[in-house]
């Protein structure tokens, strides 16, 4: 084969892959549908959780939160505070897959987490709570964010 041959014959098929790229692009679903991103929401509360990182945390948490104890957005920072002032070591969050409904700028989702505490973990946590979480979250400004959650162990369900 010429040189000139193998030339054409490579931008053949460099042009071929390209067009299946865009294609692939084109199908694919690009826009995450709005439970997607209220799984991503929760996932990233948890994720600030396993950081100690209490803004992170608290920047998914509605200015109108209320929850089922009475407890107000800002009680709330103070208990995460504490939480995670006093915790030796790591804090690792597992969430199981929720069960998410939205309803326009309004979204509900129950899950389960397990949550662990502990210098040693995973070999001997200092505690290993497993609770059932019901969750209210509002989208503002793009963002779902909680605005009220209820829990109970999953030992109790």
């Amino acid at each position: 084969m010429s040189p000139r041959a193998e030339v054409k014959r490579a931008l053949i098929v460099a042009a071929g892959a390209l067009g299946l790229v865009v294609a692939a692009a084109a199908l694919w679903p690009t826009t995450l549908t709005p439970e997607q991103r209220v799984e991503r929401a929760l996932g990233a509360i948890a994720d600030a959780a396993e950081e100690r990182d209490l803004a992170g945390v608290m920047d998914r948490v509605s200015p109108a939160y209320a929850d089922a104890d009475g407890l107000t957005r800002e009680q709330i920072g103070g208990v995460l505070f504490r939480q995670f002032s006093r915790t030796d070591g790591g804090i690792h969050v597992v969430l199981s897959p929720a069960i998410i409904t939205v309803d326009g700028e309004q979204a509900a989702a129950e899950f389960e987490a397990m949550l662990a505490e502990g210098s040693s973990f995973p070999l001997w946590p200092q505690s290993v709570d497993a609770l059932h979480f019901r969750v209210k979250l509002e989208r503002r400004d793009g963002d779902w964010m909680v605005t009220w959650h209820e829990r109970e162990p999953v030992i109790n369900r």
